[in-house]
Order: C-alpha cells, then sequence, then structure tokens
C-alpha cells in the first residue's frame, strides 16, 4: 500500500476518531461509506472498533478491486448513485438488521445532497445516523438550481447564485489566504494572469479550449513563454507559429499589465466571499434536513489550512 499523505492522514484520523465517537454514542455496528476509494478510512475504523461491519460503496471497479486486496474485511460494492436512481444503494443501506452509519469524506459534486436525500427515506432505526464532508460544489449537474431547502429558496429566490458562485465556496478560506507570504502571493498572481492572457488569446485565435481537461488549462507554467511553448505543443504548431503566437501572448501581456492591481484586488474579495459561500451551502443542506425530519450539526473537523473543506455535517432521526 502506497503511503497516505501528511493532509490524508489528518482528515483520516481526524474523521475517523470522531466517527468512532458516533458510532459508540448511537450503538452503531455497521459503517457504509460512500465514495470510499481503496477504504482507507474504513480500514482505520476497523482496527478501533473491530466488531464493526464494514462496507465500501464506489463507483470506479479499479478502486474496489484494488481496495479489496488491501483490506480484505471491507464489503466493496461497485454502485454508481445518482439523484434520479438511488434504489439499489437503498436497498444496500437497509437490508440488514443492524444499525448503520452511512458516511462519506469529501463526496464531490451532487454526492452530499444524494445523501441526504437517500438517509431521509431510510427507516430510521436501520440507518440512524450520517456523517457527511462535501467538497467541488460546482461540480453539480445544475449548477443554477442548486437550493434544495425552503429557507433558503425564500430568502435568496430573487437572487442569482450560479455555478462560478459554488466554485468560490470550494476555494483556499480567506484566512490560509491573508496568512499567505507575499512570495505566494505573488505566485498565485502571476498564475491567474497566465491564465488570463491565454483565454483571451484562445478568444482571439477562435481556439476551443474547452476541449482541453481543466488541469491542463491551468497547467501553462510560470512565464508567458512556457505558456506558448505549452499551447504550441498541444496543439502541435510549426515553429513559425509557435514564434506568431509567443509574439502575440507577450502583446497581451503588455495590454493588460495596467490591470494587475485590480485583478489582485478581485483575488483578494473573492476569497473574502468564500466563506460566506461555503456557509450559504452548508446553511441550506442542514436546513433542507431540519425541514424533512431530521437534525443537523455542521462541525468543523480539521485544520483549514491542511484541509479546507472541514465542515461535517452530521445528520441524526
Amino acid at each position: 500500500m502506497r503511503k497516505l499523505s501528511y493532509k490524508k492522514s489528518v482528515e483520516l484520523d481526524l474523521f475517523g476518531q470522531f466517527l468512532v465517537e458516533k458510532c459508540v454514542e448511537n450503538k452503531i455496528d455497521r459503517v457504509l461509506d460512500v465514495g470510499c476509494g481503496l477504504g482507507h478510512l474504513l480500514g482505520w475504523i476497523g482496527e478501533k472498533l473491530p466488531n464493526l461491519e464494514l462496507v465500501g460503496v464506489d463507483c470506479n471497479d479499479s478502486f474496489c478491486d484494488k481496495g479489496t486486496k488491501i483490506y480484505g474485511q471491507v464489503k466493496f460494492n461497485v454502485l454508481e448513485i445518482s439523484l434520479e436512481n438511488c434504489q439499489d444503494f437503498l436497498d444496500l443501506l437497509q437490508n440488514t438488521g443492524k444499525r448503520t452509519a452511512l458516511i462519506s469524506l469529501h463526496g464531490c459534486g451532487d454526492l452530499q445532497e444524494t445523501l441526504i436525500k437517500a438517509f431521509l427515506k431510510c427507516n430510521i432505526s436501520k440507518v440512524p445516523l450520517l456523517l457527511t464532508i462535501g467538497c467541488c460544489y460546482h461540480k453539480t449537474k445544475k449548477p443554477d438550481n442548486w437550493i434544495i431547502s425552503d429557507f433558503l429558496k425564500n430568502q435568496l429566490g430573487y437572487v442569482n447564485i450560479n455555478g462560478s458562485a459554488l466554485r468560490m465556496g470550494a476555494e483556499m478560506r480567506f484566512n490560509d489566504y491573508i496568512n499567505m507570504s507575499e512570495a505566494e502571493r505573488a505566485k498565485r498572481l502571476n498564475s491567474l494572469m497566465i491564465r488570463a492572457v491565454t483565454e483571451v488569446f484562445y478568444q482571439r485565435n477562435d481556439i476551443n479550449a474547452l476541449i482541453e481537461h481543466r488541469s491542463r488549462r491551468r497547467n501553462l507554467g510560470n512565464t508567458i513563454s512556457e505558456a506558448a511553448e505549452a499551447i504550441a505543443s498541444r496543439y502541435g504548431v510549426e515553429d513559425d507559429v509557435k514564434e506568431l503566437w509567443l509574439k502575440e501572448m507577450l502583446a497581451i501581456e503588455q495590454e493588460f499589465q495596467g490591470e494587475r492591481d485590480k485583478i489582485q484586488l478581485f483575488l483578494d474579495i473573492q476569497y473574502s466571499l468564500q466563506h460566506v459561500m461555503e456557509s450559504l451551502i452548508l446553511l441550506d443542506r442542514a436546513q433542507y434536513v431540519e425541514e424533512n425530519g431530521g437534525t443537523a450539526e455542521l462541525i468543523p473537523l480539521f485544520p483549514t489550512d491542511i484541509s479546507p473543506r472541514n465542515t461535517c455535517l452530521t445528520v441524526k432521526r
């Protein structure tokens, strides 16, 4: 088994300790982890509470195959869960005589909402506890219709909070941003400038950057020259075209050089609003639980400088 990163180790320890406490408190004898990956969290829990039945669910069959070899005590299930079709998942949750805790650590996009709604459909005596920490809120299939609670719909129904705002909610915490060194902040600004120059270049040359994976669009190097080299390599252009592209990108950089201070201000505002946006997302989900017969708590578990998405939605019925 490969060594876990420091971030992952901290998350497993702190989430695991919290889960052990809640399992004992709620007389849980079965844990089902959605988005379990290789099963590291379940393996951790199994060492602390060896009498628990451990069930892992992931849509990636390769993860489940590898996880089975690492953690033989975990029952892995390859299953894709969606808002539209979760009956198989509900059956897996409830078709047992044991008391099950439903958990998910950094479930992406719509998964947290799906788990909340599935949990609220369950027999309370069979599935009395849900612990979920979400992430990547912007990876939802309904970015313009993400609010689920009546409370927030009534309070913000006149405001269009779209997918870009959801992305902002998944950024670095403001306290961690302001504690960055000047060198780190300058590097972040430079990276944003390079991406902005590249986007303008793409627009002016009718290049469809959407065909590139987002990680590639972000991985452009540390200078305009490196960015031009990377783009030319991706699109396989000749040296003379590459030279023209470099000149054009350098000209665009010069054209917008006077906007650097404004871009820095934009970054400052963006990060100052991060916590506001994430709080709205979490409040919406907690309110939905309360409106549908559950009780919800929002509990921070991790240091934000290690793991920014640190708030566990704890749901009971």
